[in-house]
């Protein structure tokens, strides 16, 4: 987890992921035996459900504030990056059931702009590979090493 994303997890003071509960004391034994860094504080989410490069955050921050005025309390399920898009699935805890189609319309919009915006930096970017590459990222051309071209995208 990336210093931005934690930032966002403790500010919003995110709840735990899907499966935060069940890897917690695994991964506290494994990291201090390592000496690797530690989770956020219990109860916070630890990104073992997925997270997002530092260029997404600004759309998280927007997007938790959003949610938060509809009545969230920040239960989220997982956030990550698939198929170079963000993916945001919350518990919908504090939501009244007249506002969840509000929510879920604030979530499509948030997944629509990180189509947009490159997951490295936040400036404008574009979805495709890295040259020599086949995961699919939204990127822009300082981060992917260049601009696109069709070799990029038929490799």
């Amino acid at each position: 987890m990336n210093d931005a994303f934690k930032a966002w997890v403790e500010k919003h003071q995110i709840g735990p992921g899907m499966n935060d509960n069940t890897r917690r004391a695994f991964y506290e034994k494994y990291s201090a035996e390592r000496g690797l860094s530690s989770l956020p504080a219990e109860g916070l989410y630890s990104g073992f459900d997925g997270s997002v490069g530092p260029g997404w955050v600004p759309i998280l921050d927007r997007l938790a504030g959003d949610l938060m005025k509809l009545g969230w309390t920040g239960g989220l399920q997982q956030v990550k990056e698939k198929f170079g898009g963000l993916r945001f699935y919350i518990r919908y805890d504090g939501i009244p059931e007249d506002r969840h189609e509000a929510a879920r319309q604030c979530i499509r919009e948030a997944e629509a702009e990180s189509y947009t915006t490159c997951e490295d930096c936040g400036a404008p970017g574009s979805t495709g590979p890295r040259p020599g590459r086949r995961w699919i990222l939204t990127l822009c051309d300082a981060c992917r090493g260049g601009p696109l071209t069709s070799d990029d995208i038929d490799a």
